[in-house]
């Protein structure tokens, strides 16, 4: 008998609660309120997450060519650890990251996060015994992407200015 009586109150809870409910909550044609609390997922939604997701890549540009140029280097440099190359190619490397960073029109060269991913990059290089792992690499493409999230930024500022322009007007 007790599973009748846990029914029953459940029913009269739930009658009660759709009797308290304000008229602008009370459910229309039987639709439960699962349909009212969450919006369908659709296509158009879901592209918009993809394309948020991949907002970076839309920012790349024809002169972000030596940024690759850097990263190769890297590679290189990080492939040749092994022998006396590699410590030749660690400043070959810095200046061809330098050189990646001006030309490729970053607007904080030396920024906080930029310099310290650099400097300690090419300082984890220096020490014996752990220049194998690829930390070079890492820290060119670390700043590779921080240069594209200054552009995102930068493209963002602009659209505001523009949007405010037009809204003045």
């Amino acid at each position: 008998m007790s599973q009748e009586e846990d029914y029953r109150n459940q029913l009269a809870a739930e009658i009660n609660a759709t009797r308290n409910k304000p008229a602008s909550q009370s459910t229309d044609q039987g639709q439960g309120e699962e349909s009212q609390k969450k919006p369908r997922p659709s296509v158009k939604n879901f592209a918009k997450n993809v394309a948020s997701a991949v907002s970076l890549f839309g920012l790349v540009e024809i002169r972000d060519v030596f940024f690759a140029s850097a990263i190769i280097s890297s590679m290189l440099k990080d492939i040749t650890d092994a022998g006396i190359i590699g410590t030749i190619l660690t400043p070959l490397n810095l200046i061809v990251t330098l050189a990646a960073m001006l030309i490729c029109g970053s607007n904080n060269l030396f920024g906080k996060r930029k310099a310290t991913t650099l400097l300690l990059g090419n300082l984890f290089e220096i020490l014996p015994g752990l220049n194998f792992l690829p930390v070079a690499t890492l820290s060119t493409i670390l700043i590779y992407v921080f240069t594209l999230r200054e552009r995102k930024e930068k493209s963002l500022e602009q659209k505001k200015k523009k949007a405010e322009a037009n809204s003045s007007v």
